[in-house]
């Protein structure tokens, strides 16, 4: 009962442009940064978005994530934890519609641990239609048709089929 409270309030609170989805990606912080307020919401990270451009013009200069990653661990550039970059953490930055000024949830449903309860749901991707999109939550740091272009160069990229 407590995990479907949780859920449905996690739900909820998405559809109200609050962010519920744990840690704020990089670039964002959660309501407060320096003078910035967003009551429940993100707001930018001046020194993060320097890094976050940075990434965004070499992917549209055609770069490869991991040339970026590789570039950025070079310059002695961490993440927010301090450690070094990956090809994988630029190929989420530069997915993620977070920074596009949307909030999205409702992706995937089910328990996608190793050693499952006898009760769990099976996890699995939910569909786009079924997802929860919020759009202007918060203030954007790509425009939309930046987004697009990294997303085909992403996709001309790709050796492999999605899963």
């Amino acid at each position: 009962m407590i995990t479907k409270r949780l859920k449905q309030g996690k739900t909820i609170g998405a559809r109200m442009g609050k962010w519920t989805n744990g840690s704020p990606p990089f670039g964002y912080c959660y309501e407060r940064y320096k003078e910035k307020y967003n009551e429940k919401g993100l707001v930018i990270n001046d020194e993060e978005k320097e890094i976050y451009r940075y990434i965004i013009e070499r992917a549209l200069d055609d770069i490869s994530p991991n040339s970026i990653a590789k570039n950025l661990n070079k310059r002695n550039i961490r993440t927010r934890k301090g450690k070094l970059w990956s090809n994988v953490a630029i190929y989420r930055i530069l997915q993620n519609e977070t920074y596009l000024g949307k909030i999205v949830s409702n992706k995937q449903k089910g328990d996608g641990h190793r050693i499952k309860k006898s009760s769990a749901e099976e996890y699995r991707r939910l569909p786009k239609e079924e997802w929860v999109i919020v759009e202007n939550c918060h203030e954007q740091m790509i425009t939309e048709v930046e987004f697009e272009r990294i997303q085909i160069l992403i996709e001309k990229r790709r050796k492999l089929p999605p899963s």
